[in-house]
């Protein structure tokens, strides 16, 4: 094994070789200014033999403290990895304690840690720790130069960004400077502070021109939004750039260089900071702090357009192909967010999303849930187990069973060992505010900002899907709860508590039912009245609970005894009645019905070795059904028959 190769563990807690990695921690990895950074480290790694594994956390000062704490759990992942080296864009993360967090971590390693523009968010210098900060004096003071020896311009504005910052200052003295050096006059009015975005540069351009001071020949900006905007007032105040005014930015953003006319800017010099990065790593270099230059780029806005122009015309095509695709993506992402509204399964949501990543994608994804995502309360919690919800191009074609975050993904040492030598991970948490559902790997073979830009749509875009399935989950949930609520009430206000028998109501309101329906209309209707013998001396021998469970036994009787369809009610204490339909009038006489309930009351398990005896008295009444006019007076004619017959039983017994 080389000096060179990593060690990782693998899932049997056994350590394999691996090859060298080095994990690059950042914010929104498609963004387009660090994506020119992270090409070009990309470009050396590849050729020297290492592979980057991206960490794309989430910084969003709206929700700061919930950003940064989930982004905290995805860059902790790489605690279970063997790196070579860190490398932590500081201004794309933002959170100065966890920045802190991970130059300790990799300190701990006794691994190389780079902190790039760690100066943009306050990262003190420390021993061990490589300092790579962009020179934005040396760049600024370019763009003032070019403007001054190339263009000759005299009268020239400063436009700045907030007043009392580091790098507005800085600017603002690189201006003073540059000015000053080539003999050149200003007076401080010719100085405004746009704070670096729109509406305050347009208060601070009206303000130099309302100023009554002879108009500029050039205006210098502190970066590329505030010259955009810049040139738009120009252009309102019927001024011709770059003919009458001559405007530069500072910064590099894709939208000044797409812009009409295209944004001269100083640009960061992101080969040579890939070149210093393993230079260290291969121990050429030492220094712990290293000043990347930064490039002045000239374009069409301070009149380099000839210099820009074969560029521009090879750039267009390609930015419209961009467009068309990204058009036809966005409409494939949300057809799918659209489809699946009213999703209530998560494994739907997986068939919609390797349709859709078959048509915007072809790179290989993993798409890891945490384990409990369709049944924990709260999923701010962190989890610890995941499972492997869709695998597409990724690992071998077979079902994962849950595994440990501390694996990170299954067969990681198998995927490294295999991985060909442009071969990049990026890892990006799926979260909504601070609720965490698991992470999106991608295995890509080029670094693509407009394929990653897409790939961050389709993850947020997985990431409200999961929202309303999880959410319509919940709804399901309650509804059915309610329902089963519903049926409980409704069973309380049409069932007998005791022996689930229908009471009165249940009894008529079932009876209206059966009686409507065309299936029996031609049939006969049989009322059967069933009363218990001896009740009270049952009650006041042995009790009312004892004569509560002589109740309970009849009715048992009653649903064994009589075949459907028919309806069976207690009408209180002691009385019950059973409805029954047949299709003819010749169903067993009164005789033998009161035979068949008093035989299996005899035999009733019930009631063994009970001191009592229960037994019922029966009388019917039968009617067909299409002649049926009041249901009381057949329920008479049953009644009359009962006591008949309970006055014959009585007069046995005696």
């Amino acid at each position: 094994m080389s000096e060179n190769d990593s060690i990782l563990v693998d899932q049997k807690g056994t350590k394999v070789k691996s090859k060298k990695l080095i994990a690059v921690f950042t914010s929104e990895v498609s963004a387009k200014i660090q994506g020119n950074l992270y090409i070009e480290l990309h470009k050396k790694a590849k050729i020297l033999g290492y592979h980057l594994v991206f960490f794309s956390g989430t910084y969003d000062k709206q929700y700061y403290r919930d950003t940064t704490k989930v982004s905290w759990d995805l860059y902790s992942l790489a605690e279970n990895m063997d790196f070579a080296a860190f490398f932590i864009h500081a201004q794309a993360i933002g959170d100065r304690d966890m920045i802190d967090k991970l130059i300790d971590q990799g300190r701990r390693r006794q691994i190389p840690v780079f902190v790039y523009d760690g100066e943009t968010v306050g990262i003190s210098k420390r021993e061990g720790v490589f300092f790579i900060d962009p020179d934005y004096k040396q760049g600024f003071a370019e763009s003032v130069r070019h403007l001054i020896e190339f263009h000759h311009c005299r009268n020239i504005f400063m436009l700045a960004g907030l007043k009392n910052n580091k790098f507005s200052d800085d600017r603002i003295e690189m201006y003073r400077k540059e000015m000053e050096a080539h003999g050149i006059d200003y007076v401080e009015e010719q100085i405004g502070y746009g704070d670096f975005w729109e509406n305050p540069a347009i208060e601070a351009l009206n303000k130099f021109f309302d100023s009554g001071l002879p108009a500029p020949d050039a205006i210098c900006c502190a970066n590329d939004s505030m010259a955009i905007t810049a040139v738009n007032v120009l252009r309102k105040r019927g001024y011709r750039v770059p003919e009458d005014v001559r405007v530069t930015g500072f910064d590099g953003i894709e939208e000044g260089k797409y812009n009409y006319p295209s944004i001269s800017t100083c640009e960061p010099h992101v080969e040579a900071v890939a070149d210093y990065v393993f230079a260290v790593l291969d121990g050429t270099v030492t220094s712990e702090e290293y000043m990347a230059p930064l490039i002045f780029c000239p374009k069409d806005s301070c009149g380099c357009a000839s210099e820009n122009i074969e560029n521009f015309k090879k750039e267009m095509p390609r930015l419209f192909e961009n467009v068309r695709v990204n058009a036809w993506q966005d409409h494939m992402i949300a057809t799918m967010q659209f489809e699946l509204i009213d999703c209530c399964l998560l494994d739907e949501l997986v068939t919609y999303m390797n349709g859709t990543l078959d048509l915007i994608n072809s790179q290989a994804h993993l798409f890891c849930f945490r384990d409990d995502i369709e049944y924990h309360e709260d999923l701010r919690e962190p989890f610890d187990r995941m499972r492997v919800f869709m695998n597409r191009r990724f690992l071998e074609d077979k079902k994962y069973d849950s595994f440990s975050v501390s694996q990170i993904m299954p067969d990681l040492d198998r995927v490294l060992e295999e991985a060909a030598p442009e071969d990049m991970l990026f890892f990006k948490l799926i979260h909504s505010g601070d609720k965490k559902y698991g992470y999106h790997i991608v295995r890509a073979g080029y670094y693509s900002s407009n394929e990653l830009s897409i790939l961050g749509q389709f993850t947020e875009s997985v990431t409200i899907v999961i929202e309303s399935i999880l959410r319509n989950m919940r709804l399901m949930l309650a509804n059915r709860k309610l329902s089963e609520m519903y049926e409980r009430m409704s069973q309380i206000y049409i069932r007998d508590t005791m022996t689930e028998l229908y009471n009165r109501h249940g009894y008529y309101q079932s009876l209206e039912e059966y009686l409507k329906r065309e299936d029996l209309k031609n049939g006969f209707l049989h009322i059967i009245s069933i009363d218990m013998d001896g009740m009270k001396a049952i009650n006041d021998h042995y009790g009312h609970l004892e004569g509560d469970h002589a109740i309970s036994s009849v009715a048992h009787a009653i649903n064994d005894c009589f075949s459907q369809p028919c309806i069976s009610a207690r009408f209180g204490g002691d009385e019950f009645m059973v409805a029954i339909f047949t299709e003819d009038g010749e169903e067993p006489s009164n005789e033998r019905i009161s035979m068949k309930l008093n035989q299996y009351l005899k035999n009733s398990v019930m009631l063994a070795g009970k001191e009592y005896e229960v037994g019922v008295s029966v009388g019917q009444a039968i009617v067909k059904i299409s002649e049926i006019k009041d249901i009381k007076t057949i329920e008479k004619l049953a009644d009359d028959c009962m006591y008949e017959e309970k006055r014959k039983r009585k007069n046995r017994r005696g």
